[in-house]
């Protein structure tokens, strides 16, 4: 039992030592900001935009965009996997650690960063192709929220940006 207890108080030394808690600290921060704050504390913008704007009237090209599965995998995964087969090899599962943690903390701050910039920023260029392709789309859910979808006198903050990317699902 004291060995279990001498292992833990290693780990918790090593950790403050070396100082890993900082960077697990900013990697925790960096996901709060990521996933809690920029969804529930921030209220998106009113975009004002009148239908058949030339810079809003480019098409929803589906062959074009990314899956996020295969950005996961790519971003994520691919890196993860090539530094554990590198330390199979080298046998410094440190290193792994080091390298596992910088990638981690690399993709929170650019999803961040990227989540930041979508909230504040501007709009896409096929964001009326989107709304468009929507409505024609799901007209029988179209029936039930009716016209008041896109217009700015929605009953939430977020009503009419929730609803937009739920039929665009549908």
């Amino acid at each position: 039992m004291d060995w279990i207890r001498s292992r833990a108080l290693n780990a918790v030394t090593w950790a403050l030592k070396e100082g890993y808690v900082f960077d697990y600290v900013l990697l925790i921060v960096l996901m709060v900001l990521n996933f809690g704050v920029a969804v529930e504390v921030v209220e998106p913008k009113e975009r004002f935009f009148i239908p058949g704007d030339p810079t809003l009237s480019y098409p929803k090209q589906d062959d074009k965009m990314v899956p996020s599965w295969l950005l996961v995998l790519v971003a994520g995964a691919g890196p993860l996997g090539i530094f554990a087969m590198w330390q199979l090899r080298m046998r410094s599962w440190v290193d792994w650690h080091h390298s596992s943690l910088s990638a981690a903390e690399a993709f929170a701050l650019a999803s961040t960063w990227k989540r930041w910039m979508n909230l504040v920023g501007r709009l896409r260029p096929d964001w009326y192709g989107l709304i468009t392709l929507v409505t024609e789309k799901a007209s029988a859910v179209w029936l039930l929220f009716g016209p008041e979808l896109l217009s700015n006198s929605s009953p939430g903050p977020r009503a009419s940006h929730a609803a937009v990317r739920a039929l665009h699902l549908y």
